[in-house]
């Protein structure tokens, strides 16, 4: 890409080293209000909230250093899904434009939005992943405080058009581009339309072996029940680790599958959003997301106890062929790792020992 023109930096990317370009470092300039330090910036080097300002200035001079040694007229991609999740008011983006502005001579934002469903079943097959009790496939935010408490999140994280606004304020409407995020296989046509968009050449790129897919609904429940059987009894983490690389090999799909009515209900909560989205950004379109959620209703809903011992003693056949209990040290590291991430595991998570999501 570089070549063509177009760059990607490493220098605010953690785990650049290991091909994973997501910006994180975004997430830690751009807040220099929050008080407290999450899961992102951890993965930053970030460990006292005190630490926060001197640690931006130290990405500044990275970011600087880097972009020196690159064409002026260059186009740098930058790229970060948790400026959805963290940079969460409109000060904070302000924040982040200040960051950036010394860098570069003007912003095109290529915004991509996806259905508050699908976000549920992102965020559910997330909070599976991360070892959480989940039994269902959208929130429920029937109480005062619009939180649910089982991922935790607050109903404002689904708010799109916020979001949208909080770009636009930032950046400035016309700056903005949104698209909608293509579900399925998102990874080459999301690709494919950046790049129409951003006027780079799709020929050569190497596209991603490996998309954050979400296990079958049947999978997601089990995955569920074992969650909850460890923070009743203790948690194992090489068997967790080990059970989430079976039902990515062998039981990936739909994820925790909601009813119609109940996902229905809940994208009525922000159908009037939406269509400010729709009519402002994307007026071609007579509706902003498909309203036809039939598909997801089907023979997994429900796990029943004969598929359940079946599946365990396939995974239980499977690990004694790939489980990390083996010799693979690369394997044995990554799940002692995994086993130090949550150290309340022992007990139920609550929103004290989680990363809450807010608006």
């Amino acid at each position: 890409m570089k070549a063509s023109g177009f760059y990607v930096p490493e220098s605010l990317a953690p785990y650049a080293k290991e091909g994973l370009f997501n910006h994180l470092a975004l997430a830690v300039v751009a807040r220099p209000d929050f008080c407290e330090v999450d899961d992102i910036d951890h993965a930053v080097g970030l460990r006292r909230p005190a630490a926060r300002t001197l640690l931006t200035e130290e990405i500044q001079e990275g970011l600087e250093f880097e972009l020196s040694a690159i064409d002026d007229d260059a186009t740098v991609i930058i790229s970060s899904e948790h400026i959805h999740s963290r940079v969460n008011t409109t000060e904070r983006m302000m924040f982040l434009r200040e960051f950036l502005s010394p860098f570069f001579e003007d912003f095109i934002v290529v915004v991509y939005i996806r259905s508050q469903y699908h976000m549920a079943r992102s965020l559910t097959n997330t909070a599976l992943r991360q070892g959480q009790v989940v039994r269902k496939g959208v929130p429920d935010f029937c109480n005062d405080e619009e939180f649910d408490p089982e991922l935790p999140v607050h109903k404002g994280f689904f708010d799109l058009k916020l979001f949208v606004e909080r770009l636009s304020a930032a950046f400035g409407e016309e700056a903005l581009r949104v698209r909608l995020y293509p579900e399925g296989r998102p990874a080459p046509e999301l690709i494919a339309d950046f790049c129409a968009v951003a006027g780079c050449a799709l020929d050569g790129l190497e596209l991603p072996s490996r998309e954050n897919a979400s296990f079958s609904g049947q999978a997601s429940q089990i995955c569920g029940l074992v969650n909850e059987l460890m923070h009743e009894r203790g948690h194992d983490g090489r068997l967790q680790y080990d059970l989430l690389r079976y039902l990515d090999s062998e039981h990936q799909g739909a994820g925790l599958v909601a009813e119609p009515a109940e996902v229905a209900e809940f994208m009525r909560l922000f159908e009037q959003d939406n269509d400010v989205i729709r009519s402002r950004w994307l007026p071609h379109r007579n509706e902003l997301f498909s309203n036809d959620f039939g598909q997801h209703d089907g023979p997994e809903r429900t796990l029943s106890i004969k598929a359940a011992v079946e599946m365990m003693l396939a995974f239980i056949a499977w690990r004694e062929r790939f489980g990390s209990g083996l010799s693979n040290a690369e394997d044995r590291s990554a799940a002692d790792a995994w086993s130090a991430w949550e150290p309340a595991m022992s007990a139920p998570p609550s929103p004290d020992t989680r990363q809450t999501l807010r608006p």
